[in-house]
């Protein structure tokens, strides 16, 4: 069963169904999500462009998790969310990467990229192991970044 505090966060990356995480479901869930780049490509992302997308996705996890305990009578402060991002390139292809945690109750990565028009974020979430990290180059979430983005981050 999902925390309350990590039950709007995984509702945000659309992995809870109901509101909790099943002890089938996998320890990795991944999500894709698009939006119109409005003209943007990669040699837009700069240093500013990538704090504000670190300062957005943390904004976006407090907004979604301090609604969802409002709406569910809790009174339990809002959890103090850590995040780190920086820039990866692959294969020519320029990735921004935001991690937000909370210690023993979240961890994920959000990869944002430009494919074409679009601006893509692939997330990724632990659903349990919170201390262990989310790797970008194996597993669910770099297989998810090579079907989207077409390249792999690190050696195979």
């Amino acid at each position: 069963m999902l925390r309350p505090f990590l039950l709007p966060i995984a509702t945000v990356l659309g992995l809870a169904a109901g509101g909790y995480a099943h002890a089938t479901e996998p320890e990795i869930m991944v999500l894709t999500s698009t939006e119109d780049a409005e003209g943007a490509t990669q040699a837009d992302f700069s240093t500013p462009l990538l704090k504000a997308l670190e300062k957005r996705t943390v904004q976006q996890l407090e907004t979604k998790t301090r609604d969802w305990l409002k709406a569910n009578g809790h009174s339990t402060p809002l959890p103090k969310f850590e995040s780190q991002s920086h820039y990866v390139e692959a294969q020519g292809t320029k990735l921004a990467i935001v991690r937000v945690s909370v210690p023993k109750a979240v961890n994920q990565v959000f990869a944002f990229g430009i494919k074409g028009d679009t601006f893509v974020r692939v997330g990724c979430a632990r659903t349990r192991n919170f201390d262990q990290a989310i790797p970008l180059f194996y597993g669910p979430c770099g297989e998810r970044i090579r079907e989207v983005f077409g390249v792999s981050i690190g050696a195979r």
